[in-house]
């Protein structure tokens, strides 16, 4: 009996990966491009935050100037938020995709040549255009795919890893006595990259497959008018709870993520008076930190609720920025930036499942484009709001600002709707025989989910622990 259970255990693992890969193998191309733009946008947010006080110097402006960056790239989120659904019934998708990479390279290559800072601030705006599309439409393929859920986890994830190794190569070049500006260097070459194989891997698939839906979503109601124009969707879309409250709750979100990885490194090496190099790779603590949420954290969302467990996320989000606030020790610091981002990790992923269990197809790419895009404007918004505010109180008050956004969060999420329950799910489908099919692949891709945990722990993780280790050993 003893022997015949890790048998069948390693049989299910097996079966699991195969039946996975069959599943998948039509998508490869587009999950590995799709969670490589994940990665680049992840090392663009960690190494702001360690190039922001280089950039400050450089032009000899305080923190409400240097900000305007902030505003400038948040112009550029939200313009392509309300633009993005038009943008994609004109180009398609992909279309939406080649625009948004495009615009990013020709930022990114702008940038590069530390051009006068209101040049600068215009740069950024073309910078958050371009990925404001991009983001609105790696997501949206991603939740369109067989087992979106845990996809969109480790999309997500891939962002958190990115984000991790940001800081880390900003430091070494500053180690190097190397300029800021050649982090846009090293971004405008993975931007380049992200182009090419963009078009390598969309221009082959169809519109039809790009709009295929594959998540259990709300049948629309038979008996109501087709809606067919640009124009009825956005308007259709934004009628939706979902929609308007989701992307208000994100703007949050984001602004909280991105502040705390934005300004943290300034609070260190400002008020806790850490090394400029090795506090680099405490920041990307946080970061790893993130990654770990949304890949561990994903399924243990999924397997207790969606909304139950945001509310504990959130709060640990409260106690962890309260402890970095108070406790003056540098290493008891780190600590509580990983627990932070493990606990806001699996927020952003969970909050587009739901809105993929919730929003009729046909205003799935018009609802979640705009919750994408509006939502990540938060990464630009918030921290220039704590910059122009740090000039009159110090970079401290990032703490108490962080905290305020995430009650504003909690406010938010009272009232984003819950997704059905599985067995809800369930009964509104087909009736007993389908029922049965339906509990079958739930419990399927419940143990893809583990399978491809287990994957990725052992491919990405333990290596990503190891490079950090040897990089703190050195420091």
């Amino acid at each position: 009996m003893d022997e015949k259970t890790p048998r069948s255990a390693s049989s299910a693992i097996a079966t699991a990966t195969a039946s996975l890969w069959e599943t998948l193998r039509p998508y490869a191309g587009r999950v590995v491009v799709t969670y490589y733009v994940a990665v680049l946008f992840g090392v663009n947010d960690g190494a702001f935050g360690v190039i922001l006080p280089r950039i400050k110097t450089h032009y000899g402006v305080n923190e409400a100037v240097v900000s305007v960056l902030f505003l400038c790239n948040t112009a550029g989120y939200l313009s392509a938020a309300f633009v993005n659904g038009l943008i994609v019934h004109r180009l398609g998708q992909s279309g939406a995709l080649y625009l948004g990479a495009s615009s990013h390279l020709l930022s990114y290559i702008l940038l590069l040549v530390a051009a006068p800072f209101p040049a600068m601030a215009v740069f950024m705006l073309f910078l958050g255009f371009g990925m404001a599309l991009e983001d609105a439409g790696v997501n949206v393929v991603v939740a369109e795919m067989p087992y979106a859920t845990t996809l969109l986890n480790l999309l997500h994830a891939f962002y958190g890893f990115g984000a991790f190794i940001g800081p880390i190569i900003a430091s070494a070049l500053f180690a190097d006595s190397l300029s800021w500006n050649v982090v846009y260097m090293i971004l405008g070459g993975l931007a380049l990259i992200n182009l090419i194989a963009l078009f390598v891997i969309f221009r082959r698939i169809s519109p039809a497959d790009l709009t295929h839906r594959h998540a259990s979503t709300p049948p629309t109601d038979p008996s109501s008018t087709p809606i067919k124009t640009p124009t009825h969707l956005l308007r259709a879309a934004f009628s939706l709870r979902v929609t308007y409250l989701g992307a208000l709750f994100l703007l949050a979100y984001v602004g909280v993520e991105v502040t705390i990885g934005g300004w943290v490194y300034s609070f260190l090496t400002e008020i806790r008076g850490g090394d400029t190099v090795r506090m680099g790779p405490l920041v990307s603590l946080y970061w790893l930190g993130l990654t770990f949420g949304r890949v561990v954290l994903g399924w243990v969302t999924g397997k207790f609720g969606e909304k139950r467990m945001i509310y504990l996320y959130l709060v640990v989000t409260v106690g962890g920025v309260l402890v970095v606030w108070l406790v003056e020790t540098v290493e008891v610091d780190a600590a509580m930036l990983f627990v932070v981002g493990a606990a806001l990790g699996p927020v952003f992923p969970t909050t587009i499942s739901i809105a993929s269990q919730v929003v009729p197809k046909e205003l799935f790419a018009s609802s979640v484009g705009f919750l994408t895009a509006f939502g990540s404007g938060g990464a630009a918004l918030f921290p220039w709001l704590t910059g122009t505010i740090a000039v009159r109180y110090g970079i401290w008050i990032m703490m108490p600002f962080s905290i305020a956004l995430v009650v504003v969060m909690f406010a938010f999420w009272i009232f984003i709707p819950s997704p059905k329950k599985p067995a809800e799910q369930l009964a509104a489908k087909e009736g007993a025989l389908a029922s049965s099919e339906t509990v079958v692949r739930v419990e399927g891709e419940s143990a893809t989910h583990k399978t491809i945990l287990h994957n990725f722990l052992l491919e990405m993780v333990v290596p990503t622990a190891s490079m950090f280790k040897n990089t703190a050993a050195v420091l």
